[in-house]
């Protein structure tokens, strides 16, 4: 007999935008997305660096994190 663990996608979606929200904001990124794959929640944040350079434009850069949801006993050492 197994343990079933199911994932509230709603409180993991709801957990995982709050924690984005509260890392971004001291900076200009911004959560552009909180989903659920499987056993994972899927984070997405932007960031645009302007570049004081003349003539380059703007960049955005993309970050993605993921967090995996595990069940069962590991033991070290043993």
């Amino acid at each position: 007999d197994g343990w079933v663990v199911r994932l509230n996608a709603d409180a993991a979606r709801s957990a995982a935008a709050s924690a984005a929200i509260t890392l971004t904001s001291q900076s200009d990124a911004q959560l552009d997305g909180v989903r659920i794959d499987g056993d994972e929640v899927v984070v997405t944040i932007t960031f645009v660096v302007d570049r004081w350079f003349p003539g380059l434009a703007a960049v955005t850069i993309t970050e993605i994190g993921r967090a995996r949801f595990s069940t069962g006993i590991v033991e070290e050492g043993q």
